[in-house]
C-alpha cells in the first residue's frame, strides 16, 4: 500500500515537472498599449541617429498592428543610422522564440525590424526589408541571402524567429496578415563571429546603411525561452514508464 502511494506521488511530481517545463519563460513583451502616444515607449532608448536631423521615434495610434498603438520610427530625412533598443538580463543558453509585427512605408528601404544583439554588436538573427524590395537574411558573417519574396509597403508582416544557443543556429518564418506564408529558412548561422555570440542581451530595431532607411513600425514584440524538445521527451518518458509500472503491478495483483 505504501509503495503504491509512493509511486502515485512520484507520478504526480513528475507530471508537474512536465507541465512546468512546457511553460514558456517570458523575457520581454511589448504591446505599446500602455505607453504615452508621442513619446518613446517604456524600456526603449536610442543608440544612434539623433544627430540634429529630422529623426523621430515614438508611440503612435496611426496604422497600429495588433492593438490600438504601435512603435513608429523615421530616419528618412538624411540622418545617420537610426537605432533603437531594449535591454534585458543576458541570455547564454537555451532555446528562444522572438515574435513580432513590422511594416515599412517605402520599398527602397534597408532595415532590420527587430533582432537580437550581444557583446560588440554581435548579431544572432539578422533579417531585413532589403532595398531591392525583398526580404534578405544573414547566414553567417556578412553572407546576405535573398529569399526572393517581396514585401508590400504599408502592409504588416508577422515574424517568428527561433534561436538555439546550444547549436548556434536560428530559423525564421514570415507571414502576411491573412496568415499566408511569405518566406522561411532554417539551420542558419549566427550573423557574427563565434567569439562574440556567447550571449545576447538586447533587441534592436535599426536602419541599415546609415544614410536614412525610411519609415517603419513595429508591434507586439515578445521574447521568451521555450522548452528544449529533449527535456520534454525525457520527462514524458519517465512519466509513461511509471504509469506502465503501476499498471503492471495492479494487473499482477488482480491475477493473484
Amino acid at each position: 500500500m505504501l509503495c503504491r502511494r509512493f509511486l502515485g506521488c512520484l507520478i504526480v511530481v513528475l507530471w508537474a515537472l512536465v507541465a512546468n517545463s512546457t511553460a514558456d519563460a517570458e523575457i520581454v513583451n511589448f504591446t505599446f498599449e500602455g505607453d504615452t502616444v508621442g513619446s518613446m515607449p517604456t524600456g526603449w532608448s536610442e543608440t544612434s541617429g539623433y544627430d540634429g536631423h529630422s529623426v523621430t521615434a515614438y508611440v503612435t495610434t496611426t496604422t497600429a498592428g495588433a492593438g490600438a498603438q504601435c512603435f513608429y520610427m523615421d530616419d528618412w530625412a538624411g540622418a545617420s543610422q537610426l537605432s533603437l533598443r531594449t535591454s534585458f538580463a543576458s541570455q547564454s543558453s537555451g532555446l528562444f522564440q522572438l515574435t513580432g509585427m513590422a511594416r515599412v512605408e517605402q520599398d527602397d528601404v534597408g532595415l532590420n525590424p527587430f533582432g537580437l544583439l550581444g557583446y560588440a554588436n554581435s548579431r544572432f538573427n539578422n533579417l531585413k526589408f532589403s532595398s531591392d524590395g525583398t526580404f534578405r537574411y544573414e547566414n553567417g558573417h556578412s553572407n546576405w541571402v535573398s529569399t526572393g519574396a517581396t514585401y508590400e509597403p504599408g502592409e504588416w508582416y508577422d515574424f517568428l524567429f527561433v534561436i538555439d544557443m546550444e547549436t548556434r543556429r536560428w530559423s525564421f518564418e514570415i507571414e502576411d496578415q491573412l496568415g499566408n506564408p511569405v518566406c522561411s529558412a532554417t539551420d542558419l548561422q549566427f550573423g557574427s563571429s563565434s567569439i562574440y555570440t556567447g550571449l545576447f542581451y538586447e533587441i534592436r530595431s535599426y536602419g541599415v546603411g546609415g544614410s536614412g532607411a525610411g519609415q517603419w513600425y513595429i508591434d507586439n514584440i515578445e521574447l521568451k525561452q521555450v522548452p528544449e524538445p529533449s527535456t520534454l521527451a525525457l520527462l514524458a518518458t519517465a512519466v509513461a514508464s511509471l504509469l506502465f509500472m503501476a499498471w503492471r503491478r495492479r494487473r499482477r495483483v488482480g491475477v493473484v
